[in-house]
């Protein structure tokens, strides 16, 4: 396993920037070990939802979760307000960084993530296969 820290700077689209990380270093196996931050602006889909609910404010990242693959992420995550009320979801585009994002990414370099259609879920699902080489 390789481990790669990583801060995300104000104004940074949280989603999209970790897919482009996960594309940019050619991660075929990435998961978040860890992530914390805050955000000004949240995105969230809750369970059993369609639509993603968009919310502005100071908010802290408490806790953020979720597989990579260049296929797309699966990512979930807790945040609070200023009042300490904690919500939580999948994390949708337009979870914008206020002051920081502190992550760390792991790697497998013995396993292959991707993603495909479950007829069963109706969602693109983590498909995990084991390398013959290293991938990450």
């Amino acid at each position: 396993m390789s481990v790669f820290p990583i801060r995300l700077l104000p104004n940074i689209d949280l989603r999209e920037e970790l897919e482009r990380i996960t594309v940019e270093h050619e991660w075929s196996s990435g998961w978040i070990i860890m992530g914390i931050g805050s955000l000004s602006q949240v995105s969230l889909r809750f369970a059993g939802k369609e639509d993603v609910q968009i919310l502005e404010g100071e908010w802290e990242i408490c806790s953020l979760s979720g597989t990579l693959c260049a296929d797309g992420a699966h990512l979930h995550m807790v945040v609070s307000d200023a009042g300490g009320q904690t919500l939580g979801g999948h994390v949708g585009y337009g979870n914008i960084i206020r002051t920081t994002g502190e992550l760390i990414f792991g790697c497998s370099s013995k396993h292959h993530f991707s993603r495909q259609f479950d007829n069963q879920t109706g969602y693109s699902e983590l498909v995990v296969q084991e390398c013959t080489e290293p991938a990450c």
